[in-house]
Formats: C-alpha cells, structure tokens, sequence
C-alpha cells in the first residue's frame, strides 16, 4: 500500500509540473510581439545591430510578417546612414 501511494505521488506531480510548465511556454504570437516591440525600441534608440536581431528573430518565428522585414529594412537603411 505504501508503495502505491508513493507512486501515485510521483506520478501526480509529475503531471502537475509538466501542466505548469506548459502554462508557461510563450506563444510563438507573444514573442513576435515582443521582438517587434525589442527592435521598434532599438531603432527609436539608434541601436541598429540590435534592432536587426529583434527583426531577424520576427522573420525566423514567421518568414511571412511584414512588419518584422519593414523594420529589418529600416535598421538596415539606419546602418548605411551612420557610415555615411
């Protein structure tokens, strides 16, 4: 009896923390707003090199989101002005 009572112990938290665990992923939405948010940031900062990452971390997530190549395009044109 004690035996099945420990198992069953272990088994429930182990549901219990991978359930917790779940609940805690970011959506692959979440973090593309979040990096837009990062790199809009970077470029109002002029940290250009670090609003390319931000960008081409929006475009891995979804080679399809415009706004993370409009701001790529943006960081980049802000590059070629400070070497100007």
């Amino acid at each position: 009896m004690g035996q099945l009572y420990r198992g069953l112990r272990c088994l429930l938290g182990a549901v219990l923390c991978a359930v917790l665990l779940a609940g805690c992923a970011k959506s692959t939405t979440e973090r593309i707003a979040e990096q837009l948010e990062l790199g809009n940031r970077y470029l109002l900062e002029t940290d250009y090199e670090g609003a390319v990452v931000a960008f081409q971390k929006v475009i891995e997530l979804d080679p399809k989101n415009a706004d993370g190549y409009f701001g790529m395009g943006q960081a980049r044109e802000g590059q070629a002005a400070a070497l100007l």
